[in-house]
């Protein structure tokens, strides 16, 4: 089956969109959870949200950023760190996941698919 390439341009640029959406959602999350007023949490379980929370979600936020201009890059930084993630909260299960993380992978497979058919 043969798509178009005008197929592709809508599907690359709803990824895009999708992305930037997440992206903002992210940002305003992150900057809600360092913003709470009286947030408790002890040094251990600090070290662990930085290590298999924030900081793959940050690195995720710019796998999109990356994914803009570098599709394939982009798109296998994503799905890299997500896989790190998954398994760092499978680690410390106590720590936030939400369902809108799931959100990153389709976001990294649909880049690569516009990729992968714009090469032909």
């Amino acid at each position: 089956m043969l798509i178009e390439k005008s197929d592709i341009n809508k599907i690359r640029w709803f990824t895009r969109i999708l992305g930037g959406l997440l992206f903002l959602f992210v940002l305003v999350e992150i900057i809600e959870y360092f913003s709470a007023s009286g947030l408790v949490i002890s040094k251990k379980e600090n070290l662990l949200w930085n290590l298999f929370g924030l900081i793959p979600i940050i690195s995720m936020m710019l796998g999109i950023v990356i994914a803009w201009f570098r599709e394939a890059i982009g798109s296998i930084m994503i799905l890299g760190v997500f896989i790190y993630y998954l398994i760092g909260m499978l680690i410390i299960s106590k720590v936030y996941w939400s369902r809108i993380d799931v959100i990153f992978p389709i976001i990294a497979l649909l880049h690569l698919f516009c990729w992968w058919q714009s090469r032909k």
